[in-house]
């Protein structure tokens, strides 16, 4: 017997006016409300974390469900106001929690780790994933997997991005493009690091594996190499991102790569087409040895575990 409360009343209410619209409709159990109630989703990828949901929930019913989720936390909150200066000292420890270390991933990758990331530009087809990234109207992305290979390596970034998910109730994963390469003169600071993560969701049925654009989330720049620089260079960086909206060569060039530029990032290339390269390895040592000051656009296209927000 469920041992009711108002968020959980509200959930069943919910799911009788749908099995009564839809004879057919399972939707889910019991035990799946009551997760529901302890745990709260903030976002439509959190049920993928509840047990006992009908296989096309999160694309049916989740976002009704989150409606009264959201209503009701609404209702529990208490506004708290907090001062200009408040804010601005909150936002400065923020930033001050950033990892810069030099073993910090977004700062610099060294290879393709199969827990970790998978390198797109193997899979030779550039025009799908160039359609995926630039075009709004296409949500998915289905790989086309020749080798065994292949299919292991995504097997192993699936199941470790949804372990994640299952522990910690964050999805991370995000297509990283482009990189840049160079390093700092000043402590010889090695970069190899995306300049945009895209949210994505790896998806498995069968032996097929596709991507989803999560739309619950933003494009987004990466913040640990831009105050990294920052700090390095002793020098505030101006931390309004553009929105990007929509991706494409124009917003590449003259927003994002301006953007970088305009805050301590020297990149002088564009890219005038899409053209990934496969993800080079190299050890620190011998990549500062052959790297100049100056940054480069580098076209490598990974598919990660990334944590954007390091802090």
């Amino acid at each position: 017997m469920l041992l009711k409360n108002e968020l959980l009343e509200e959930l069943i209410n919910l799911r009788s006016e749908i099995r009564n619209n839809d004879k057919d409709a399972v939707v889910c159990n019991d035990d799946a409300l009551v997760e529901m109630v302890r745990k709260k989703p903030l976002k439509v990828n959190d049920f993928l974390a509840i047990s006992g949901l009908e296989k096309n929930f999160n694309k049916l019913y989740a976002k009704k469900f989150l409606k009264i989720i959201n209503n009701y936390r609404l209702k529990e909150t208490k506004e708290v106001k907090v001062s200009k200066r408040a804010y601005k000292v909150l936002h400065n420890y923020k930033d001050r929690l950033t990892n810069i270390s030099k073993n910090n991933p977004n700062l610099y990758m060294g290879r393709i780790e199969k827990v970790k990331s998978f390198d797109l530009a193997t899979l030779l087809d550039d025009e799908n994933l160039i359609e995926f990234l630039t075009n709004k109207r296409i949500k998915n992305y289905k790989f086309n997997l020749d080798k065994d290979t292949l299919f292991n390596n995504l097997t192993t970034l699936y199941r470790n991005a949804n372990k994640d998910f299952k522990e910690t109730g964050s999805y991370n994963l995000y297509i990283a493009y482009p990189y840049i390469e160079g390093y700092m003169k000043k402590e010889r600071f090695a970069i190899k690091a995306p300049l945009l993560y895209f949210p994505v969701i790896l998806n498995r049925n069968r032996k097929e594996f596709s991507l989803t654009k999560d739309e619950d989330k933003e494009i987004i720049y990466n913040r640990d190499l831009l105050l990294t620089i920052s700090k390095l260079d002793n020098e505030k960086f101006n931390k309004e991102e553009p929105t990007i909206d929509e991706f494409n060569l124009d917003i590449l060039n003259n927003e994002v790569i301006k953007f970088y530029n305009d805050n301590l990032i020297s990149i002088k290339d564009i890219i005038n087409e899409f053209n990934f390269i496969n993800f080079k390895s190299q050890l620190k040592d011998d990549f500062i040895k052959q790297k100049h000051y100056n940054f480069e656009l580098k076209e490598y296209i990974t598919l990660g575990r990334y944590q954007p927000y390091s802090s």
